[in-house]
Formats: structure tokens, sequence, C-alpha cells
């Protein structure tokens, strides 16, 4: 699924959702060096260009919600695209939102025990299935948001 160029107005919130595989093994050093530096460089980008969201990994995927202005969400899911910690990477859901579900960090984590729908999916899924796999990163941040 492409992020498609539409126009972009000042109040314009777009959610997007993705999965990825980690290139590195989670036992390993180098997987939490990763995911500290993915962690660090997140926090300031993202509060410099507005964006929320959160991010989870089972130990072998990783999946991530992003909020901010279209153009700002494209942008950094292009360079997310180029990032080779992860291959696989699979757009869930891009949508239009009128409210930002992590409107309190620019990036939020959760270490969850396991992303069954996110782990299943292959480049062909469908849209039901891609539907599925995103409801249940969403709910995989439930425990957070209810904070």
């Amino acid at each position: 699924m492409t992020i498609h160029n539409q126009p972009e107005y000042e109040f314009d919130i777009v959610q997007l959702i993705y999965c990825g595989r980690s290139t590195k093994i989670e036992n390993k050093p180098e997987f939490k060096r990763d995911l500290d530096d993915i962690l660090d460089r997140s926090q300031a980008y993202n509060s410099l260009h507005d964006i929320t969201g959160a991010l989870t990994t089972d130990g072998s995927m990783f999946a991530h919600v992003v909020e901010g202005t279209p153009t700002a969400v494209k942008d950094l899911y292009a360079k997310i695209m180029r990032d080779k910690r992860h291959d696989r990477v699979l757009t869930l859901q891009y949508v239009l939102v009128h409210v930002r579900l992590f409107d309190r960090w620019p990036i939020a984590f959760a270490k969850v025990g396991a992303l069954p729908h996110v782990r299943t999916l292959e480049a062909r899924s469908t849209p039901a299935e891609r539907r599925k796999a995103s409801v249940s990163v969403l709910q995989a941040f439930r425990p957070l948001l209810l904070r």
C-alpha cells in the first residue's frame, strides 16, 4: 500500500500503522542497542516534527503507530523504509483521524508478548487481514492508553 499525495490542510492528522521484521535477534546486545537508538532518535525527530505515536516489539517483529500531518508522516515513513534494522515493512493502515491516540508521547514504547496477527502477514495480505492486524496492534497499546 502506498501513501498517496493528497491536499494537506493544517488540521489534517493521519495515523499510519505499519509492521516490520527486525534484522537482529532479541537476546543479542545489538538488538537492545538498536532499539535504544531508535527510541532516542525518534524522541528527538518526532518532537521536532510534531509526530506522536508508539512502538512495540515482540522480539522479532516491530509494530509502530505514527500520527501527524500527512507530510510529516510520509517523510518519516520514507526514512523508516530505508532503515536497515528491519525488513519486510508492511503498511497496515493509513487513515485520516480526528484525534491523536498517542498525543502525550512523541514515541511511546511497550513490549508485548506476541503480535500474532502481525507475524503471519505477507506482502500479498488482503485488506481485511491488514485491518485485523492493525486492530491487534492498537490493542497491544491499550494498557498504555488507559494510564
